[in-house]
């Protein structure tokens, strides 16, 4: 055997999410071999088990597209006489099941047959087949709770409108973007002092909750108990945790009088939201309100506007289903007038989502994706579905196109077929309308995306001309069903003043991170007296950006995390965003043993 090939990989998917899983191979024991050999590695996809579910993925500037879509080169080549041995290489198996995507993979798990080969031209040194095995996990929905303060200073008409009315608005609003397998709960907690109309439900949409697949009890009220050693914060954990105890619980609160040793970290999934005031400093007790993997967002109209409390809680809610932000821009309308940003998709997107937030009572606004798709749309009034079944237009398609890649005749951007997934959610209007959003979702077509295309998507906000003169403001959010995601994280080394800051980011695509082209990682900074600053964010790694900066004021950091560059496969312009919250405190505060934690400050991840 004139060379020795081996292979090893291995890897847990989730299904509807593509994944790249490298292959790791080396060449080693030349002999025999022509002293001016120029040998090059292919590897093949043989065949599968589960069809469709596997092939191999070209990468640009690495991997050359062989004679099918199966095959991949090697783009250099070596010669095993002179190089030094082992010769490394690392090829990417693709693996995509958008079949029942909400359920796991079952006995026998995913197996797959590759052949690796070294050759020059038509001749062939040597060659293993190997089989890469895997399983994969169903694909994720929202499973959340929610404990609602209804607190004495939640009301307080100190500031207009109070916190409590303001959440009002915002929770059905923010509520808007979950899905019809997500699972919500909510609860109230600390009813005491306000008026009937207050306590204990929050107006929310009830069509949009009734759609909720085993939605929980929708508000289950809990006085607060004076005789309790218990702080009302405490109880509400433990009464929203009999609804479940496995979503993940998301306390939403202005954090008022919660500095107790009685409040203990919890240990199941917690996040909280703190509804905040410009001179209002963030309780220290925020890190003892969440676990150890959950994290804090501090929502103040200073550093994020007058839809400070939807932004925050969208964030929270998209990050538990693997969605990511594409833009987020603000702007104010006349009657008749209309505005329209692009949008960077990108062959890793499946579906873009846009939702635009404005004032209760004002004119609503009209919201519409353009130039997103451009193949030719099903006949008037009605399309058939992937059992032939033909449903009226108005409603969302939900199986129109799976997270990673497919249109909805099940071909992937290889053009392989694939069996189409079964989505059992019920339709809903498009776009669909509530007291103060508008929201719509497009399904991307993956062809659409290739770079020989011309491709300038855009979303569209509009006034009607029938409105009234009165400018309307708004905001608009781009959300998308992603394989290229940002991760970022804002901490701090401490928790009093003169911590330093750590900025740091992470991009990632079908589950790698790459070395993308002409990417560039900034942070927009709100400061704690309203003052913003931008920093730029240094390549430490491929794929990982971060920078720091000593911290002057006490109070809450707000991170704009933007990264821009260019996708992986098809070099499409991309842009991600995201918030992120860090606070520190005045050292005799931060230094309080009953309400600080050891060790570093706990920050939004």
């Amino acid at each position: 055997m004139p060379i020795h090939i081996t292979c090893s990989g291995s890897f847990t998917g989730q299904k509807a999410r593509k994944l790249l899983v490298p292959l790791q191979i080396q060449i080693s024991a030349p002999s025999n071999i022509p002293a001016d050999a120029q040998c090059k590695v292919r590897v093949t996809y043989l065949d599968s088990p589960t069809q469709s579910a596997f092939s191999v993925q070209a990468i640009p500037g690495t991997w050359d597209r062989g004679a099918t879509d199966d095959i991949v080169e090697w783009n250099s080549t070596f010669n095993p006489n002179i190089d030094p041995l082992p010769v490394s290489f690392v090829a990417f198996a693709m693996f995509l099941d958008p079949t029942n995507p909400t359920a796991p993979s079952v006995p026998p798990d995913y197996t797959a047959r590759y052949k690796i080969e070294v050759f020059q031209g038509t001749v062939s040194f040597d060659s293993i087949v190997f089989t890469l095995p895997g399983s994969a996990t169903a694909q994720e929905s929202a499973n959340v709770l929610f404990a609602l303060d209804h607190g004495s200073s939640m009301n307080s008409t100190i500031v207009t409108p109070s916190r409590l009315d303001r959440l009002k608005s915002a929770f059905p609003r923010a509520i808007a973007l979950l899905r019809g397998d997500d699972t919500l709960g909510v609860s109230s907690f600390a009813n005491l002092g306000l008026a009937p109309g207050l306590s204990p439900d929050l107006p929310c949409d009830k069509a949009l909750l009734n759609q909720r697949n085993a939605a929980l009890s929708l508000s289950s009220n809990l006085v607060r108990d004076d005789t309790s050693p218990l702080k009302p914060i405490q109880l509400a954990i433990e009464k929203a945790r009999t609804l479940s105890s496995t979503a993940t619980l998301v306390l939403v609160t202005d954090g008022s009088n919660f500095n107790s040793p009685k409040l203990q970290t919890p240990q199941l999934p917690t996040s909280a939201l703190i509804i905040g005031e410009p001179t209002t400093p963030i309780p220290s007790s925020a890190a003892k309100m969440i676990s150890q993997n959950g994290c804090y967002m501090y929502a103040t109209s200073q550093a994020l506007g007058d839809f400070a409390i939807e932004k925050m809680l969208t964030q929270l809610l998209i990050g538990l289903n693997g969605r990511g932000f594409i833009s987020d821009p603000e702007g104010s309308l006349r009657p008749g007038e209309s505005v329209s940003f692009p949008i960077h998709v990108t062959e890793a997107d499946s579906e873009v989502e846009a939702i635009v937030f404005y004032p209760h009572g004002s004119t609503p606004l009209d919201l519409d994706v353009k130039d997103l798709q451009t193949a030719l749309p099903p006949p008037p009034n009605e399309h058939p579905d992937h059992h032939g079944h033909k449903h009226q237009h108005g409603h969302k398609h939900q199986h129109g196109h799976d997270q990673h890649g497919h249109d909805q005749h099940g071909h992937d951007q290889h053009g392989q077929h694939e069996p189409p997934r079964c989505d059992d959610a019920p339709l809903e209007p498009d776009p669909r309308r509530g007291a103060g959003f508008v929201i719509t979702r497009r399904a991307i077509v993956p062809d659409l995306l290739h770079p020989d295309r011309a491709h300038t998507p855009k979303v569209v906000v509009s006034c009607p001309p029938s409105a009234r003169s009165a400018p309307v403001h708004f905001n608009l959010m781009v959300v998308a069903k992603t394989d290229l995601r940002l991760d970022a994280e804002a901490t701090a080394s401490g928790l009093s003043v003169g911590s330093d800051l750590l900025f740091s980011a992470a991009l990632s695509e079908y589950g790698q991170t790459w070395e993308h082209q002409g990417v560039s990682v900034h942070v927009e900074l709100t400061h704690p007296d309203g003052g913003k600053q931008t920093l730029n964010l240094e390549k430490t790694a491929p794929g990982r950006y971060q920078t720091s900066l000593r911290s002057f004021r006490a109070g809450a950091y707000t991170a704009h995390f933007i990264a821009t560059g260019k996708s992986l496969l098809y070099r499409r312009a991309f842009r991600r965003e995201c918030l992120r919250t860090v606070a520190v405190y005045p050292p005799g505060e931060c230094c309080n043993s009953d309400s600080s934690p050891s060790g570093d400050s706990k920050v939004l991840t």
